[in-house]
């Protein structure tokens, strides 16, 4: 048994006490008496009380002594030990991965050094009979190596080697210092003395009691960076805007857009090449705003605000589409990762559309009208509506429907729209919308058995089939009434029924590498569709469904994620140390590493597309001297219960009985 509050002792103090009371209590009282009851009373004592009153109160006395032991040990917390702490010398090193320890100085970078640091840390604990645990603190923290020994010394410095042999291992992203701190819990609750070390670049406000900051950083150290840069369509012609800053030193930089394949046309394919430079003044680790846009004598006022450049660009210089834009900065400094930036997605992608109809309607001219102009900015939407021999001005047909089914159009195009006649053969290289098909072609896989029409005219709602179909997305069918409709049998297994009526197919689709097909069974003419939300919102469904943007963004941080969503059945994409196929979709694609990255792919219509992506690092990490505020605290609590068994309830019971037993006594004293 052993004692965790020693001082507690110093209650004993209390039984000194009680014995001194004792001692100077008076035991006599003065009373004037008879001499006859004095006799008496003497002789009654003599024989019955005395003993039975002496015994009582020096049992009460024994207990009272007993209380206040009992109360002194409680103080000093008396328990049983069940495992001795240990003494041994141990120390966590947390290893600072944050892209920002790339910084380089004599050739060494900033991680290197905490390397070899954290090496010399575990020489000497390990020789002194001590442990060693290091902590890898990237974005997702891990034991590097735990609680090494003398006689796992030579496992630790291998896989420290092993950080210094792969350039990779230092992480171009933020560190969780939060996470590492917590995971290293695991040993400090266990052992509360152990020491921790954290080996970084930043310095910290208000670092946490029981961390031990080791500043890898050199004073002399800068960096410039480019923070961000993007590209805006205004007015027809394409601003770019870059962030740029410079940190450790206040300093003039030279900022270089390089823009290829600007305004490429079909006379042009590859388009021209413009520069754009300037030189900004960056001071006290600000962040710099350069604008360069076309000069139309109406800017902007960008120089009333502090840290903005407007750079103003000729007429000639002007970019209506590029295909990449590369941002450069002519420095030499000790930071070179955040030196570059590019900017892709500056070409719209052309969509050629056709629309074959002996009726024209209205209101799908209406539809395609208002998506071209809404998507303006990203596609360059060319429509067309052939006129045939025969034809009206308006597209009406004055003879025979089947004589002009010949001269339909059936290839060239990556859109086709046939309404109310249909081709012999359905084409293949785009995507086909037959509107109330009077016939089936040939490839389609389905067979039409002519119309259905309601008795009376009775309108017929349409029924929803799939609400989690992308083309249903949004579209109230049930809205929707015909009074006549065309009947689909033989319908193939590859397609979706978006909607039925009276139970039969009448809006389907089909999106795979045989057919990518939407039929629309029924004429406007003959449906209340066109004052409904119904089909303008199916019209939006179906360019992003068949149409969706490849990637989900051009410019993304290392580790954050990019949605793949490709028009064929397989993606390919490349980059640094990077080559992956990918065959299952949406897929989401997380980076490692920054710079630019491709991703190519065959549609379904045999045509061939890529995509770029550029990663950059987070642009915190570009100010290699920033200063942080704090972070969380390790926790050092003790559980004692792991070490001792407490014997303060068997006290606690003692003392209660200890208690009702002088009560007892103290009931006798006037027997």
């Amino acid at each position: 048994m052993t004692l965790l509050v020693p001082i507690g002792l110093i209650g004993l103090l209390g039984v000194v006490a009680l014995i001194i009371i004792y001692i100077i209590k008076p035991n006599y009282q003065q009373r004037n008496v008879s001499t006859t009851f004095v006799w008496n009373l003497s002789l009654k004592y003599k024989k019955k009380r005395i003993p039975v009153s002496k015994l009582r109160n020096i049992i009460i006395f024994i207990l009272q002594m007993l209380i206040l032991t009992s109360l002194a040990f409680i103080l000093a917390k008396p328990a049983l030990v069940l495992k001795e702490q240990t003494d041994v010398t141990e120390v966590v090193a947390i290893l600072d991965a944050s892209a920002s320890m790339r910084t380089e100085t004599d050739d060494t970078t900033r991680f290197e050094r905490a390397v070899k640091d954290i090496e010399e840390l575990a020489d000497k604990t390990i020789d002194g009979d001590g442990m060693v645990s290091v902590i890898f603190a990237g974005s997702d923290p891990y034991f590097l190596s735990y609680r090494n020994t003398a006689e796992t010394k030579t496992q630790l410095k291998e896989a420290l080697s092993e950080l210094l042999a792969d350039d990779t291992m230092c992480t171009y992203g933020t560190a969780d210092v939060n996470e590492a701190i917590a995971i290293c819990d695991e040993i400090v609750k266990d052992n509360p003395s152990a020491k921790i070390y954290f080996y970084t670049d930043k310095k910290y406000e208000f670092p946490p009691a029981g961390v031990n900051i080791i500043d890898e950083s050199d004073e002399d150290e800068w960096n410039a960076a480019v923070i961000n840069a993007y590209a805006e369509m205004q007015d027809n012609s394409y601003v770019f805007t870059v962030e740029v800053g410079v940190y450790g030193i206040d300093s003039e930089l030279d900022v270089i857009v390089d823009v290829y394949g600007a305004n490429a046309t079909a006379a042009m394919p590859d388009g021209m090449g413009f520069t754009y430079r300037t030189t900004v003044e960056c001071y006290d680790d600000n962040v710099v705003t350069v604008i360069f846009m076309y000069d139309d004598g109406n800017l902007p006022d960008y120089l009333d605000k502090e840290n903005f450049y407007l750079v103003a660009l000729d007429y000639g210089e002007r970019a209506f589409s590029f295909d990449y834009a590369n941002i450069s900065l002519a420095v030499d400094d000790d930071f070179a990762v955040d030196n570059n930036f590019s900017i892709y997605g500056g070409r719209k992608e052309s969509i050629k559309i056709l629309y074959e109809s002996p009726m024209r309607n209205t209101f799908v001219n209406g539809m395609l009208d208002i998506y071209t102009h809404r998507t303006s900015d990203d596609y360059d939407i060319e429509y067309t509506a052939p006129l045939h021999a025969g034809m009206t001005t308006n597209g009406v047909i004055t003879g025979n429907i089947k004589n002009y089914q010949e001269e339909l159009i059936t290839e060239g195009y990556d859109v086709y729209i046939y309404e109310h006649i249909m081709p012999r053969q359905l084409p293949t290289d785009g995507l086909v919308i037959l509107i109330n098909p009077d016939s089936s072609p040939n490839g389609a896989e389905f067979s039409v058995s002519g119309e259905y029409t309601s008795p009376g005219k009775r309108p017929i709602p349409l029924v929803k089939e799939d609400e989690s179909h992308p083309l249903a997305s949004k579209v109230n069918f049930n809205d929707v009434t015909v009074t006549k409709y065309v009947r689909i049998t033989n319908l193939g297994g590859g397609y979706d029924v978006l909607a039925t009526c009276d139970g039969n197919p009448v809006v389907f689709a089909r999106n795979d590498e045989n057919l990518q097909t939407l039929v629309i069974g029924f004429s406007e003419h003959y449906s209340n569709i066109s004052i409904k939300t119904a089909f303008p919102m199916l019209f939006i469904n179906l360019f992003r469904y068949y149409f969706p943007d490849v990637v989900s963004s051009n410019s993304v941080e290392v580790y954050g994620s990019v949605s793949i969503n490709p028009r064929g059945s397989l993606v390919t994409v490349t980059g640094y140390q990077f080559d992956e196929e990918i065959t299952e979709f949406p897929a989401q694609l997380t980076f490692n590493t920054p710079g630019s990255y491709t991703v190519s792919q065959t549609t379904y219509f045999e045509e061939d597309m890529t995509d770029n992506i550029f990663v950059r690092i987070p642009a915190a990490e570009s100010n290699i001297r920033a200063v942080g505020d704090t972070f969380d605290a390790p926790y050092f609590a003790v559980d004692d219960a792991d070490y001792f068994k407490d014997l303060l309830l068997y006290l606690e019971i003692a003392v209660l009985a200890i208690l009702f037993a002088e009560w007892i006594m103290h009931l006798f004293e006037g027997v």
